[in-house]
């Protein structure tokens, strides 16, 4: 029997007497989906394996097998040895045909799930230059982003019961060639669809969302008109799109020639073109009321466990979307601040999630948690704002990016039960890999570290950059106190530099 990839990642790190916490910490994956594979629970993927090749110089070795395990079994046929393995040559056949785009496609999906980053700041480079956010991966029209944060008390959500037809869909001619044969002739039809048989992660579910359709910001204030959509009317636009221009790096130099489908998208701020379903991506600032500093948390997202991984985001994160499948839910979920405090319970406390398959209406007034935050917001002791909205240059998802500083009184109380992991990732709470109340330093060294130096996700580098920008407004006790630091250290050094010798 054939050595299998998980046995030959083992093999080789132990003989290079590496910890898998090592090697996890080398190739940028979670060590507990490294070990699922070592056991045979994982498959792994072809990125994974060059990653390991790299870090362990196995000099290809780990890719081979990987490949080798990938490899179809056919089953004993008429010209067979009936060993299950074909001694006749001839032309591929149509089901080895289709066996080889399917693995293509593969190929193609664990390049991305690696490479992302890289991707998306290649992708950045295609748009104009001034659409760039603070220096990130991210890029917005300039009237996408309010002057200063906008608190979400102050932004009205208007409803349009018959938003325009998307004239993208994911469907054009132009989109086919990244689309997997299903059957021998036949391509799938959505990429959605290939997703769901070829590469389903554990969450992957045609939930109703809300599709963003107009917005203005004014003087401490803000209007978002939306109507209704589905996920995976987004999803089938944006994973092309990302699709394409991975398959393009992978073969050379990027050319909007190269990019039939994303040149075909030539405004990408054309709300009516496609459906814009915004993501919500919130910071969350733990304000220390002794000297009003701040810290941040952040989390590392499985790529088995969801559809875009591999990469820290803020937390927490998640969809625009209804609480239930009920009418109802569809007008008193259209509400940033309850999306949020949803997102916060799902993705911190690790409770039951508000997917939208329940029919039933949310009760937010009989909902603890959320009458605690609430509570919170009313004292002053919490405050939300909107920092804009901008698009992941790589698929050109939209988020709403915001950010919430929390007192640490009311932190410490209402996330006492802070989880280490949850059903997207891990939670990362410190620089040191601690797990802690505390978080990470909102500082310009932690800022520029993550949003310049580690994989980040574009709409969460945009968002944690744009509230550094805004740190004054976010946490001025914070700021003036660093100016009178800096004024102390000042008048010290000129009375040092001019004071006579003794």
């Amino acid at each position: 029997m054939r050595e299998t990839f998980g046995q030959a990642l083992r093999h080789r790190r132990q003989a290079r007497s590496m910890s898998l916490r090592s090697l996890a910490s080398r190739v940028r994956y979670d060590h507990a989906y490294l070990g699922q594979i070592e056991r045979g629970e994982k498959p792994g993927s072809l990125a994974l394996a060059t990653a390991c090749d790299d870090a362990l110089d196995a000099a290809g070795e780990l890719v081979a097998v990987f490949r080798a395990q990938r490899q179809p079994v056919s089953t004993a046929a008429p010209g067979s040895n009936g060993l299950g393995t074909f001694t006749t040559s001839g032309p591929p056949s149509a089901d080895a045909t289709v066996a080889a785009s399917q693995s293509s496609w593969r190929d193609t999906r664990d390049y991305l799930a690696q490479h992302g980053p890289e991707l998306a700041v290649r992708a950045a480079e295609l748009y104009d230059p001034g659409w760039q956010v603070a220096g990130t991966r991210a890029i917005a029209a300039p009237h996408w982003l309010p002057a200063a944060p906008v608190p979400l008390e102050n932004i009205t959500l208007t409803w349009d019961p018959q938003p325009p037809e998307p004239r993208i869909t994911g469907r054009e001619a132009e989109a086919r060639p990244v689309l997997p044969l299903r059957v021998p002739g036949h391509a799938f039809t959505r990429y959605t669809s290939a997703i769901r048989y070829l590469q389903p992660p554990s969450l992957f579910e045609n939930r109703p969302s809300y599709r963003l359709l107009d917005l203005a910001w004014g003087e401490a204030a803000g209007t978002l008109r939306f109507g209704l959509s589905t996920f995976f009317e987004k999803v089938d636009v944006a994973e092309p799109l990302s699709h394409e221009l991975a398959s393009a790096a992978r073969d050379g130099a990027l050319s909007w020639a190269g990019l039939p489908f994303r040149a075909r998208i030539s405004d990408p701020f054309d709300l009516a073109a496609r459906a814009v379903n915004p993501g919500i991506g919130t910071l969350t600032i733990r304000r220390d009321t002794t000297d009003g500093s701040g810290t941040f948390f952040l989390l590392w997202r499985d790529p088995t466990q969801v559809l875009k991984g591999n990469h820290y985001c803020v937390v927490p994160a998640g969809e625009f979307q209804p609480a239930s499948i009920g009418p109802d839910s569809v007008s008193a979920d259209l509400d940033l601040w309850r999306n949020i405090a949803r997102e916060y319970s799902e993705e911190l406390l690790n409770n039951p999630e508000h997917d939208g398959s329940r029919g039933d209406l949310l009760d937010y007034d009989c909902w603890p948690f959320y009458r605690e935050m609430q509570r919170a917001r009313e004292r002053d002791q919490l405050r939300a704002y909107a920092l804009g909205v901008v698009l992941d240059a790589l698929g050109l998802n939209a988020g709403i990016v915001t950010a919430v500083v929390i007192d640490d009184v009311v932190f410490d109380r209402s996330f006492r039960d802070l989880v280490t992991t949850n059903s997207e990732g891990r939670l990362v709470t410190s620089l040191d890999g601690a797990h802690t109340l505390g978080g990470i330093p909102f500082s310009e060294e932690s800022v520029r570290r993550f949003v310049h130096h580690e994989p980040l996700g574009s709409t969460s580098s945009a968002c944690l950059a744009l509230a550094w920008q805004h740190q004054a407004h976010l946490l001025p006790a914070a700021s003036r106190s660093l100016c009178a630091r800096v004024g102390n250290d000042l008048s010290a050094t000129r009375g040092a530099v001019h004071s006579p010798r003794p």
